[in-house]
Formats: C-alpha cells, sequence, structure tokens
C-alpha cells in the first residue's frame, strides 16, 4: 500500500509541476525580436545577427517561444532559421535550398504545422 500511496504522490506532483509550466512571454519575446531586427537590419552578416544578445536570449526561452517565432515568421519574414535550429534541433531545410530564404521560410513554416507549432 505503502507503493501505491507513494507513485500517487508522484503523480500528483507531476500534475501540479505541469500547471506550473507558464506559457511564453509574449511582450518580452516581441521587445527582443524588434530589438534584434532595428539593430542587425543592416548587417549581411549571418555571424553578428545569430550572436546578437537578444537573439541568444531568444533562444534561452526555450521550446515555448517557438510558435512565437514561426509566427513572426510568417507576418514579417526574418533569419530565424538558427533559432529555430537550436531550439529545436530540426532542420527541415532541403541543402539544396540553402540560402532561398523564401524556401527556407516556407520549409519551417510547413515543419511548424506538421509538428504543432501552428
Amino acid at each position: 500500500m505503502a507503493d501505491i500511496s507513494k507513485s500517487a504522490t508522484i503523480a500528483s506532483v507531476a500534475e501540479s509541476d505541469d500547471l506550473d509550466i507558464q506559457p511564453p512571454d509574449r511582450d518580452r519575446f516581441n521587445k527582443l525580436a524588434y530589438q534584434w531586427e532595428k539593430e542587425t537590419v543592416l548587417h549581411s552578416n549571418s555571424y553578428m545577427k545569430v550572436n546578437h544578445p537578444a537573439y541568444r536570449e531568444i533562444i534561452s526561452m526555450g521550446e515555448p517561444v517557438v510558435p512565437l517565432i514561426l509566427e513572426r515568421m510568417r507576418e514579417t519574414g526574418g533569419h530565424w532559421f538558427g533559432a529555430l535550429r537550436a531550439i529545436t534541433g530540426a532542420n527541415p531545410v532541403k541543402s539544396e535550398n540553402r540560402g532561398k530564404i523564401a524556401i527556407m521560410q516556407a520549409s519551417w513554416l510547413e515543419w511548424g504545422e506538421a509538428n504543432g507549432y501552428i
């Protein structure tokens, strides 16, 4: 009987932990995305874009921010590929399409839909 109550306690703790998971902070994301876009708009160097502090902070927000990145990509475009790869570990862009921004964005948006992020 002790094992059953121990399991029940673990299950109830796991359920209560799930309640503590917060959705991504949309305002924080939007502020960081705007800062990143504003401060890197004139840079053609991808290295500078992906190493910008605001971009790195967005990546640190983790998987909950993926839908926000995909939404922003759909609405305004942008080079979010590195952030999406870093967060998800995925890369739906075929090697022959690297550098073809519109196709890369479409690939990520299709991936987002197929994986329930959109």
